[in-house]
């Protein structure tokens, strides 16, 4: 009876040692994971697009994100503004976001227009994969989209928002006016100087962007 009950103890000693282990292997690989980055910046970013966008969008419908591969991980570093952007846009109920399509990071040093005709052939391929979104959010750069790429969306065109710092207002005009996207966030081009210290999102946002969409 003696031989079965120290049996029976280092059973139960073997378990709680494996079940410790693997709580601090847990553990350990969680402390590892980078931790959120709060930037004013990019927080003013993600939340006036999320404003923005339901604005668009009557605050009602489903949304498709684009986004650079490994960024569709909200707890990634450096991802701050689609992080804000569906914190912001938990506000708006009747608005989903039904998937994330993920295009590979550009080379280093890749020219602007050739990215732009690259992002509009991703937003064609995206269009086709979700068909049942109304809006497409570009973390990720403007779509140039040519004759024969628009000939390939439906008759019945999904809006298209670009959002980010590499989003440039000139740009953004140009294909605004003919109605190839519908509201762009684009770094200011004369950042204001008053000299005055930003405190809220709306001045953070002011400071360091604008909007750019067709006249209402």
């Amino acid at each position: 009876m003696k031989i079965e009950n120290n049996k029976t103890a280092w059973s139960v000693a073997a378990v709680l040692v494996i079940v410790i282990s693997v709580v601090y292997i847990y553990r350990s690989s969680q402390s590892q994971l980078p931790a959120p980055v709060y930037d004013p910046i990019l927080t003013s970013l993600g939340e006036t697009a999320a404003v923005e966008t339901a604005r668009l969008m009557k605050e009602e419908g489903r949304i498709v994100l684009i986004t650079y591969d490994g960024e569709q991980d909200d707890v990634t570093y450096g991802n701050e503004t689609t992080r804000a952007f569906r914190k912001r846009l938990a506000a708006y109920p009747k608005i989903s976001v039904i998937g994330t399509a993920v295009v590979p990071h550009p080379p280093v040093n890749s020219d602007f227009a050739h990215l732009r005709l690259l992002l509009a052939k991703q937003c064609v391929d995206a269009v086709k994969n979700y068909p049942m979104a109304d809006t497409f959010v570009s973390f990720v750069g403007l779509p140039d989209f040519t004759e024969t790429e628009l000939g390939q969306l439906p008759a019945t065109r999904p809006h298209f928002v670009a959002v980010g710092v590499v989003v440039s207002p000139s740009d953004a005009a140009r294909l605004i006016s003919p109605g190839i996207i519908d509201i762009a966030l684009a770094r200011r081009s004369t950042p204001p100087t008053d000299g005055k210290a930003p405190q809220t999102v709306e001045e953070w946002f002011d400071r360091h962007f604008e909007i750019i969409s067709p006249p209402r």
